[in-house]
């Protein structure tokens, strides 16, 4: 499943979004974030092919936003908690075709199985950087996603740091019993 999920991330992050990558080969992205205490939720098709997925750390080790982009975070302090988790790698494969609904409800399907992972974890609350488009999306689906930060362009597109609280109205907001 790991190869699986590397194989999506490439398609995703390097062939389609450009991402510039250390610890891509043969087709494969995966990083220094891809440890023993990773987890990963996926979003599979009915031939078991991995079409969106997501990455889970706790903040109490080393961790994307903390190590790279901290510059995100402002004046905030830089998370470390066993109850804040960071979200990373959020993708989901948008087919040729398909509408601008069909995403937006795979993207609301992977993220209520990354709340319900991380909640279960003990979570309350989850951070990561990603695409201020992203965050206007989540507010399309009920989650809102609060900026931590000052927002910064980095190839050519804006990237902020955003938290969720992982509360009854985010619970809620992805029909999480």
């Amino acid at each position: 499943m790991r190869t699986k999920i590397a194989r999506f991330r490439h398609k995703v992050f390097v062939q389609r979004l450009g991402w510039e990558l250390p610890g891509v080969s043969n087709g494969l992205e995966s990083d220094q974030y891809d440890r023993a205490d990773t987890l990963y939720i996926t979003l599979r098709s009915a031939q078991d092919e991995v079409v969106g997925c997501a990455r889970l750390l706790s903040t109490t080790g080393p961790y994307l936003l903390k190590d790279h982009f901290p510059q995100l975070l402002g004046s905030a302090h830089v998370p470390c908690s066993s109850k804040v988790w960071e979200l990373s790698r959020l993708a989901a494969d948008r087919p040729a075709g398909a509408g601008a609904g069909e995403f937006e409800w795979a993207i609301h399907r992977l993220l209520a199985e990354t709340v319900r992972v991380a909640y279960e974890k003990g979570a309350h609350q989850l951070i990561g950087v990603t695409y201020a488009s992203m965050e206007r999306l989540f507010g399309r689906i009920g989650v809102k996603a609060h900026r931590v930060g000052p927002s910064e362009r980095i190839d050519g597109r804006m990237v902020v740091a955003s938290r969720i609280e992982l509360d009854r109205t985010t619970l809620g907001a992805l029909r999480i019993a």
